[in-house]
């Protein structure tokens, strides 16, 4: 009786440690998904910022900046507001479920960035 018990205690914790093994996989598989996502909204900004060292009063029609490689995975421009001696930028990228806004300050004059914030 006291084997079926400790055999019992065993199987449990090696199913228990097996599992949490197995979620910590996707556990990284989200964190550089994300991470991935935070790299598209960054070159979503840096594109931004080119389009504005061209025409400071840019404004975007369609958001859309790229597509790499499917409609599942996108980066789009939200919005720009040129206010002054400051412009405000909100950039998202988009990687199946997972999404990264950052939101960023730039100085009106020179384009170097004041502020800015990382949402998940």
């Amino acid at each position: 009786m006291t084997s079926i018990i400790i055999s019992s205690v065993l199987f449990l914790s090696v199913t228990s440690a097996s599992t949490v093994s197995f979620y910590s996989r996707f556990s990284v598989l989200d964190y550089e998904l994300k991470s991935k996502t935070r790299e598209q909204s960054l070159a979503c900004l840096e594109a931004t910022k080119l389009r504005l060292g061209e025409e400071i009063n840019y404004e975007t029609t369609d958001g859309l900046v790229f597509i790499p490689e499917s409609p599942a995975e996108y980066c789009r421009i939200i919005s720009i507001k040129n206010l002054g001696d400051e412009i405000f930028i909100e950039t998202q990228a988009k990687l199946g479920r997972l999404s990264t806004k950052i939101k960023t300050v730039l100085d009106n004059t020179t384009l170097n960035v004041l502020k800015s914030v990382v949402e998940y």
